[in-house]
């Protein structure tokens, strides 16, 4: 959610966003708050479906008390600290391609720089840098705002998962934001 939120920030501060659609947006979002409300308040009063409802209640209840206590935020935070230990044990090269999915923990890094450095250390920590400058460089958008918004959100959604890579819409986005063959004006 804060994901979009940004989104939407960057699109507003390049000019592709008018605030008529900035105020219809807030309207659906507080709908959808309003609503999710709802769902959480039916799901806990379920039996059947208590696991889940705690575990959402456990997730939704961090934007009340800021606590990271609840077991996805504790995993999260282990698998991160495993990714930096496994880069600090292999700066250069890292631990290998796909280290982190043939380890003894359950998941992954949640974290695509910690993953990039744990599995393949410096060279893929220039990788990521060099994926960045293309995707800041290209000249998809008119507008080239638009261009570093979209490394921006590279880097944001990054921070959040580890999934780049292995998403189709990822990479389709990340060629297209990259291509040469957009709508700026050439000089």
């Amino acid at each position: 959610m804060l994901g979009w939120g940004l989104v939407l920030l960057i699109l507003v501060y390049a000019g592709a966003v008018s605030k008529k659609v900035v105020g219809s947006l807030f309207i659906g979002a507080v709908s959808i708050v309003a609503f999710s409300a709802v769902i959480v308040t039916y799901v806990a009063g379920r039996e059947d479906l208590a696991e889940g409802a705690e575990n959402l209640v456990g997730r939704i209840n961090f934007f009340q008390s800021g606590s990271l206590e609840d077991a996805s935020s504790l995993e999260r935070l282990y698998v991160l600290e495993a990714g930096i230990e496994m880069f600090a044990e292999n700066p250069i090269l890292g631990g290998g391609a796909g280290a982190t999915r043939n380890w003894h923990l359950r998941a992954s890094t949640h974290n695509q720089v910690v993953l990039l450095a744990a599995e393949l250390g410096l060279v893929g920590l220039a990788l990521w840098g060099s994926l960045l400058w293309i995707l800041s460089k290209g000249e998809y958008f008119s507008n080239c705002r638009l261009q570093v918004g979209g490394a921006l959100l590279a880097v944001y959604f990054g921070m959040f998962s580890h999934n780049l890579f292995n998403s189709t819409h990822w990479l389709l986005a990340f060629i297209l934001i990259s291509s040469r063959y957009g709508n700026r004006e050439r000089a």
